[in-house]
């Protein structure tokens, strides 16, 4: 392109980048809403690179987006592909919260690994770069992973050991985390991924995690259908946030994985959190083919924290129910 045109592409990017960063600041002091849903490919609306070791990646699918940047699927020009968040400028905490507990984490196998920094060089973010893999939200909802009651017994037998194997991963993923007193504070079935070549499942977006005993606002945690009474009903007065927090955000994500029903979450929105009969009507009806797995997501919901089961026990369930449907 001439001077000219570059000088009218340069201003239409700095123009939209404001815009972008304005609407980012006024939801900052908020959790990050649920990232939109993206089905195959996302035409991406201006042309993003990032370098990385001295390396020029090229972005061909936007992934999701939140409150504090944009997740993009890039590719090298050897064809080697990653996953890249990029965020704000006004998120540097986040980047830098997030970049310290994956520092700490990334080397058990069930937490997404790390690679580094990356800048992009057509609008100056700083980000993150990491292994690529797929939604696990998708993964159950695209039927990757398909739960077909009709199907004869020896077939269901063998989805739902499956089931059970992605839920006992992600219990060692968050465990790992609670032994080295790292909360993640934003437990959901969006937050994890599974590596396509390996079916292994990981733990992802660790921007929310906070430090076991630690005091946060309640209301900056978790997604709201997500988030835990002790959390919950307080709004946004302060709470020492504890292991037994992301419990029940993990019994939330448990249906998730082992429901028959294509909806991605316990509760469908907010008039319900917390409706002991609801979840008691939810589990039959979704979780109907798994007695034990109705039960076992019950003893993770329970109101108070000291009453909830450990992440110890559902392993110990869970490889139980590996077993049975074996």
């Amino acid at each position: 392109m001439d001077a000219k045109e570059k000088a009218k592409f340069q201003q239409e990017a700095a123009s939209k980048s404001a815009d972008a960063q304005r609407a980012r600041g006024a939801v900052l002091s908020r959790a990050p809403p649920e990232p939109k849903p993206t089905a195959g490919e996302v035409q991406l609306g201006t042309r993003v690179e990032v370098c990385w070791q001295c390396t020029t990646l090229e972005a061909t699918r936007l992934i999701g987006e939140g409150a504090y940047g944009s997740v993009y699927e890039c590719q090298s020009a050897a064809g080697a592909r990653y996953a890249v968040k990029l965020y704000g400028r006004s998120a540097g905490e986040n980047l830098d919260n997030e970049a310290a507990a994956y520092k700490r984490l990334s080397a058990h196998p069930n937490i997404l690994a790390l690679w580094g920094a990356v800048t992009a060089t057509t609008d100056d973010r700083l980000g993150l770069i990491f292994e690529l893999g797929h939604p696990l939200s998708e993964y159950l909802r695209d039927r990757r992973l398909p739960l077909q009651l009709d199907r004869e017994p020896k077939s269901l037998a063998k989805q739902l050991r499956v089931r059970w194997q992605v839920a006992v991963q992600l219990s060692q993923g968050l465990d790992f985390m609670h032994k080295l007193e790292v909360i993640h504070c934003d437990v959901k079935v969006s937050n994890a991924i599974v590596q396509m070549d390996t079916n292994v499942v990981k733990w992802c977006d660790l921007g929310l995690a906070s430090r076991s005993g630690t005091f946060v606002v309640a209301n900056e945690k978790y997604t709201a259908v997500c988030r835990p009474p002790e959390l919950g009903q307080i709004g946004d007065k302060s709470i020492r946030i504890a292991p037994s927090a992301d419990v029940w955000a993990y019994g939330c994500t448990v249906f998730s994985v082992l429901s028959a029903s294509p909806a991605a979450y316990l509760f469908p929105d907010r008039s319900v959190l917390y409706c002991k009969k609801f979840v008691t009507t939810r589990l039959s009806t979704a979780v109907g083919h798994d007695v034990e797995g109705q039960r076992v997501i019950s003893q993770m919901l329970k109101q108070s924290p000291l009453e909830r089961i450990s992440l110890a026990s559902f392993m110990s369930k869970g490889l139980e129910r590996i077993r049975v449907w074996s």
